[in-house]
């Protein structure tokens, strides 16, 4: 009876003077690249295989209003819920591991990123994705030829087109995450005739600002546009047509802004008015000059006086 009793305390002893060995245990690993941070967008989800340890895992969530943690087998599936950050812990034996997870809101974006429209036309409707609740719609329009509406509950901008020209709008979130989209506004046609006409038309062939009956060139003088075929003559009609003067262009470029100087010589007031009128030079030809303001498009003759080489 003594001498079982002696070997049984032998073998307890060489036990517990002998631990388990955990060396044969590799390295916990969260993923093949061992992740130790994630970033997610609300309600999307990532899924991890683990690596390592005994094969055996346990995984919890510090936050779970911010994410929630689901395992299975070697499997970590992480869904995002509310935007913020949180950590979660994966455990195998004597080993664990830290994630960091951080759930962000999505980046912005339109669902387009240039548009075309023509002046009082319909309005168009443009979506917009992603960003945090204090999204702010910027517009860069400094002919003020649109009129824009921002519905934060749908998500659309309604854009309204009032006369020809460019302009920005700009989406930012509170991130500083932004998103831009380009307007074009522009009739379907150009004018074909020396003239002034409104841009507030989807076709130039009704927007005379001032009816065109004869225009005169002088280099280095200017340009005469007359509502009447003789100014000069002395037959009624004369005291009721209104005779414009544009001072001379000269050699205008294409993509810059020029100072158009109109004075008025004769008759009654007509839909444009005299003054001094920053313009963009649209388009250069031979033939004439486009120039274009917030509510006029100027088709004019210029002087040619560079040397071209």
């Amino acid at each position: 009876m003594i001498k079982p009793l002696i070997s049984f305390l032998c073998l307890f002893t060489l036990v517990a003077c002998n631990p388990i060995e955990t060396d044969w245990l590799s390295p916990l690993k969260v993923g093949t690249e061992d992740v130790r941070e994630i970033t997610l967008h609300r309600l999307s989800t990532r899924q991890i295989i683990l690596e390592g340890g005994n094969g055996k895992y346990h995984a919890n969530i510090a936050d779970s209003r911010i994410a929630d943690i689901k395992l299975r087998q070697d499997t970590l599936t992480i869904k995002a819920l509310l935007e913020g950050e949180t950590f979660a812990t994966v455990l195998s034996h004597d080993q664990q591991a830290r994630i960091a997870v951080k759930v962000t809101y999505p980046e912005l974006s339109f669902s387009t990123d240039s548009i075309r429209l023509y002046p009082k036309d319909q309005s168009k409707f443009v979506s917009l994705f992603g960003g945090d609740p204090f999204v702010k719609i910027i517009e860069n329009d400094p002919d003020d030829i649109l009129d824009v509406k921002w519905n934060g509950n749908t998500h659309l901008l309604e854009i309204n087109a009032h006369y020809e020209g460019e302009a920005e709008i700009t989406a930012r979130a509170q991130s500083g995450d932004e998103k831009k989209i380009k307007v074009l506004v522009k009739a379907e046609d150009e004018p074909r005739e020396w003239g002034i006409y409104g841009t507030g038309y989807r076709s130039f062939g009704q927007s005379l600002s001032i009816t065109n009956l004869m225009v005169v060139h002088r280099p280095s003088v200017g340009t005469w546009i007359s509502s009447v075929a003789n100014p000069n003559g002395g037959f009624a009609f004369t005291y009721t047509g209104t005779v414009l003067k544009i001072d001379p262009i000269a050699d205008p470029r294409e993509g810059t802004y020029i100072d158009l100087v109109l004075t008025k010589q004769a008759g009654p007031n007509v839909e444009i008015s005299p003054g001094v009128y920053r313009v963009y030079v649209e388009k250069v030809t031979d033939s004439g000059v486009m120039l274009r303001s917030r509510r006029h498009k100027f088709y004019l003759p210029y002087d040619k006086t560079s040397i071209k080489p």
